[in-house]
């Protein structure tokens, strides 16, 4: 299991996660069977062996052992529980089976990691039993605990097994977010603010099973100017003032016991400090599903360019993608371009000042989903720089309309915004989104325009950023970059 849910089911017989709900359309190969553990887990065999002596040789008993193989180092990231789950398979019930137990050696050295047998003769007249977990914390080391919990069911129908867990609290990240949700839902009763201001940050689990919920309140000033900034830095100190009272403690007490119906202990819950501080870094993930692909394609349709191009008013500033910066003002023989025509990335200037980087792209072919991210440090960013688009293309030439679920995610340790793209446009590229000053303050701006440019050339968005520019800034200058007395006369 995951901490989002089931991920596979393998036996004797093979693999059986698509008969319990996971869905195979997510993976790349859709065949009856596939193993979305890409052979981390396999059965290796059955073993019967003879009574160990002589009254159970002449009770026609048998030792036998179920060999399972697992790949720790082979096991996908997401997947934090593995269960060993015995069940009968010529038998109703597991009353007929005498010192059932499991051992956990590890193959390398063949040191033995754990051992448990149970000596009741009559154990259960269920016919499934969870014998023992392996799980991940959030320290990322593996353990292992015994669990002994029957239930009914069959090797053919695990349904019941699987409902077991749940009552115990799997997948834990459900668990997670239901404590998760009410601690969230105090502080914004508590405060008395509305829901999109308090937001999830993150949920951690460590090995003495204490559980940390981070969240984040958004403070914004009421007025745009750059006057006015420090209103909010005052506003989330006067909010830090009141989070920090024990009135704070009571109310997620009284909120847990609300929808639970269970008292939480008071010296159980401990609040952490609380930190004041403006949004300087913002992650921009652009986001992606692709198709399966198939061998007789000739391209690599699996992967999206993305790019950020900043402008000064109606003068371009800097185009940034996977290749970096791209220095657009300066152009041959060390001739500035304050116009800012774009002639291809040079590399030996970067306008943005460093402040937008370009940090990578992750691949995942299991589900089939891609992201790509950018990071803009606001506070670094020259002071003329005025909006920032976000420009997604594939570089294929392949229409969008081909990739599902494109979208554009603004964090910063927390989600602070998301645009999707709605419609599926038959164009190779298209101008997302943009970030807009507006006084002191950044905002977002969606936009969504279809364009036949990309990574692979320029040209044809700049063209059409062009013509937003001037509608947005039509009092500025073409040219407003740099000092007049610095300009080359061309």
């Amino acid at each position: 299991m995951s901490g989002e849910g089931l991920v596979e089911i393998v036996n004797a017989r093979g693999f059986h996660g698509a008969a319990y709900g996971v869905d195979q359309t997510a993976y790349r190969v859709q065949t009856k069977g596939v193993d979305s553990l890409f052979g981390a887990i396999s059965h290796l065999g059955t073993e019967r062996q003879k009574g160990m002596d002589l009254q159970s040789t002449l009770d026609g008993q048998m030792l036998c052992k179920q060999l399972l193989q697992v790949r720790l180092d082979l096991l996908p990231e997401r997947v934090t529980d593995l269960f060993f789950i015995l069940a009968a398979t010529n038998s109703r019930e597991l009353a007929k089976f005498q010192h059932l137990g499991f051992r956990v050696v590890d193959s390398d050295i063949g040191a033995n990691l754990a051992q448990k047998e149970d000596h009741r003769t009559q154990l259960t007249f269920e016919a499934v039993v969870v014998m023992c977990a392996i799980y991940k914390l959030g320290d990322g080391y593996w353990r292992i605990g015994s669990m002994n919990m029957s239930c009914t069911g069959s090797p053919r129908d695990l349904k019941t097994a699987l409902m077991k867990l749940e009552e115990l609290g799997f997948p834990r990240k459900h668990d997670k977010s239901s404590q998760e949700h009410l601690v969230i839902e105090g502080v914004r009763r508590y405060l008395e603010l509305p829901r999109h201001l308090v937001k999830s940050a993150d949920v951690q689990v460590s090995s003495s099973n204490s559980m940390t919920i981070q969240y984040a309140i958004e403070v914004t000033n009421e007025h745009d100017e750059a006057s006015d900034v420090a209103e909010a830095m005052a506003k989330g100190q006067q909010l830090q003032t009141r989070l920090e009272g024990p009135e704070l403690h009571q109310t997620i007490l009284e909120e847990i016991f609300r929808f639970t119906n269970e008292k939480v202990k008071p010296e159980r819950l401990r609040m952490l400090p609380v930190v004041v501080k403006p949004l300087s870094d913002l992650l921009i993930e652009v986001r992606w599903e692709f198709g399966e692909v198939k061998r007789q394609d000739m391209k690599d349709h699996s992967y999206l360019d993305g790019a950020l191009i900043a402008f000064a008013g109606r003068s371009l500033q800097e185009i940034i993608d996977y290749r970096g910066a791209h220095g657009v003002r300066v152009v041959h023989n060390g001739v500035v371009d304050y116009e800012g025509m774009w002639v291809g990335p040079v590399g030996v200037n970067d306008a943005s000042d460093g402040s937008i980087k370009h940090k990578g792209l992750v691949l995942d072919e299991l589900p089939r989903a891609g992201t790509r991210t950018f990071e803009v440090m606001l506070e670094q960013l020259p002071p003329h720089t005025t909006d920032i688009f976000v420009i997604v293309s594939s570089p294929s030439g392949r229409e969008l309309s081909k990739y599902n679920n494109i979208t554009v995610v603004l964090s910063a340790g927390h989600q602070v915004s998301t645009c999707l793209l709605k419609s599926k446009p038959s164009s190779p590229g298209v101008v997302f989104c943009r970030l807009f000053k507006q006084g002191a303050t950044w905002k977002l701006g969606a936009c969504r325009s279809p364009t036949t440019g990309g990574c692979h050339d320029f040209r044809p968005v700049i063209d059409g950023l062009r013509a937003i520019q001037a509608q947005t800034h039509p009092g500025s200058a073409q040219i407003s970059l740099g000092d007049a007395s610095s300009r080359v006369e061309r």
